[in-house]
C-alpha cells in the first residue's frame, strides 16, 4: 500500500510541474531532465508492481493483457520516451542544415 501512495505522490508531483512551465505556440516546454526523471520514476513503479506480482499480488494488471496499473504506466513511459526521441531527431536534423 505504501508503494501505491508513493507512486501516486510521484505522479502528482510530476504533473504539478507541468503547471509551472511556459507556453509557446500551444507547446509545453519541459526540461529533458524532468522527462528523464519521470521515465525513471515510472520504471521504479513498474519494478515495484513486478515485485508485488512475484509475491502473489496480481491486482496491478498485466502488460500482455493490456489492463491495470502496469499497462498504463508502461504506455505513459513509452510515450514520454518517444517524445524525447522525436525531439532528439529534430535537433540532429536542424544541426545538419
Amino acid at each position: 500500500m505504501k508503494k501505491i501512495k508513493l507512486s501516486v505522490a510521484a505522479l502528482l508531483i510530476a504533473s504539478a510541474s507541468y503547471g509551472q512551465c511556459c507556453k509557446v505556440n500551444d507547446s509545453l516546454l519541459i526540461s529533458k531532465y524532468r522527462l528523464y526523471d519521470m521515465i525513471a520514476t515510472m520504471d521504479e513503479m513498474i519494478t515495484w508492481f513486478g515485485e508485488d506480482e512475484n509475491n502473489g499480488d496480481f491486482s496491478h494488471g498485466s502488460i500482455e493483457e493490456e489492463w491495470g496499473h502496469i499497462y498504463w504506466i508502461s504506455r505513459m513511459r513509452d510515450t514520454l520516451e518517444d517524445i524525447v526521441a522525436e525531439h532528439d531527431n529534430r535537433m540532429r536534423k536542424s544541426k545538419k542544415k
